[in-house]
């Protein structure tokens, strides 16, 4: 190719990548990571970064994405942010993704051609605790001497007894409790 062919072909592609800049502008696209034409900005490939997603919320494990072979590793940071995006533009009406993002660290190691997704902190992780577990935190609170709180013929999982021994355990010697996976009793005795 010579220096005028070469040229014309670098005229011809700036004016290719204006004319879809000003589509994407028309059509309310803002711009994001990679080319103005965004092909991994489809349905296909964000439902797929949304179960990666979705697998670092149940496994907690870091997730390492490879780059695929034969790509460039812009083109593999591309299509991450273009999944990114398109989940969050189309795929996610109650702002789950949003606000799960905002805790998320997506990292890229271009030397090893890998991306590392992994949460910034640890997560808060929530217990799940029987529907009288409020009642049982006002009754800490504001009971008077001589008052019990009682509730039996439960079935209680060790997690959740773990849970109300740890609470039980923080009570001072004013207080006696006795509890077991049926049943909770707790006294304030003086």
């Amino acid at each position: 190719m010579s220096d005028t062919d070469n040229q014309e072909f670098l005229r011809v592609m700036s004016g290719l990548q204006s004319a879809l800049a000003i589509n994407n502008r028309l059509h309310g696209r803002e711009a994001i990571q990679g080319s103005t034409n965004r092909p991994y900005y489809r349905e296909v490939p964000a439902l797929d970064f949304k179960q990666i997603l979705d697998n670092l919320v149940r496994t907690r494990a870091t997730q390492a994405l490879q780059a695929d072979d034969g790509h460039n590793f812009t083109t593999h940071c591309n299509k991450i942010s273009q999944c990114k995006k398109y989940l969050l533009d189309h795929l996610d009406p109650e702002k789950y993704y949003a606000t799960l993002l905002n805790h998320i660290e997506i990292k890229h190691q271009e030397k090893t051609r890998m991306t590392y997704i992994k949460f910034k902190s640890t997560p808060m992780l929530a217990e799940s605790v029987p529907d009288f577990a409020p009642e049982l935190d006002k009754f800490l609170t504001e009971a008077g001497p001589e008052s019990v709180f009682e509730r039996t013929g439960l079935s209680l999982n060790t997690s959740q007894l773990a849970h109300f021994q740890a609470v039980a355990s923080k009570l001072d010697e004013r207080w006696v409790t006795v509890m077991d996976t049926s049943k909770i009793i707790v006294a304030k005795i003086a």
